[in-house]
């Protein structure tokens, strides 16, 4: 049985990866079992949505963090503690746009050094972990929103990772009631199928989901 933690960014990281986990196991209890919180004041609180059981042939436990620069941290802190429950693999997804990204960047355009900057930055403080060696950090780049965009237009030729610098304003464009909100979300995931996510991990666009899927499934 594989036990995985996963420590995201918000809302949005959470909708679209237990959505993403329910249709990759196509709601089989037998095959996935998964618990969700949120955090709140440091306080650990049950969301609605579990599914299965802990002995679930693969169990997942999904943490919003609800902070960026917390997702890191938070892991690291946690990394024992999961160890000590069983987990094999403990990851964290964040959005590589934030406050720090503009201020290093400033022109509103797609840096791959610096994209490679934070990563490494987030790798060295990984390294420094005992636990080094069950944690996974990831970014969805610029935003999980660029994957969001992929899966909507799977034919569109551009690979809005690489090409839009927010695409959670491209979303708010083109679905004027885009505002990151649970219902909004919530809808826009619900229109995605298995076949659609195996679309994009074999398509050419959105390296950082690719890698993302790679481990989550794979490792």
């Amino acid at each position: 049985m594989r036990k995985v933690a996963l420590f995201v960014e918000g809302q949005t990281e959470y909708i679209f990866i237990r959505e993403l986990l329910l249709k990759w196991y196509e709601y089989a209890p037998q095959m996935i079992g998964m618990d969700c919180y949120r955090l709140y004041s440091y306080e650990m609180q049950p969301l609605l949505r579990s599914y299965g059981t802990k002995e679930s042939e693969n169990y997942y436990q999904i943490v919003n963090v609800g902070n960026d620069e917390r997702v890191l941290g938070y892991l690291i802190e946690h990394s024992q503690i999961m160890q000590e429950k069983g987990f094999t693999l403990i990851m964290g997804l964040r959005d590589m746009y934030c406050k720090k990204y503009r201020d290093a960047c400033q022109d509103r355009t797609i840096h791959p050094e610096i994209n490679q900057r934070f990563i490494d930055a987030a790798n060295f403080v990984i390294a420094q972990s005992p636990q080094a060696d069950l944690i996974s950090m990831h970014f969805a780049i610029m935003e999980v929103e660029a994957w969001l965009l992929a899966l909507l237009h799977p034919d569109e030729p551009c690979d809005p990772e690489t090409s839009i610098f927010c695409p959670a304003d491209e979303m708010s464009r083109l679905f004027a009631t885009y505002d990151k909100s649970e219902g909004v979300v919530e809808s826009i995931c619900s229109r995605f199928s298995r076949e659609d996510f195996v679309r994009l991990n074999e398509s050419e666009k959105c390296s950082s989901f690719t890698q993302f899927m790679d481990v989550l499934f794979r490792r």
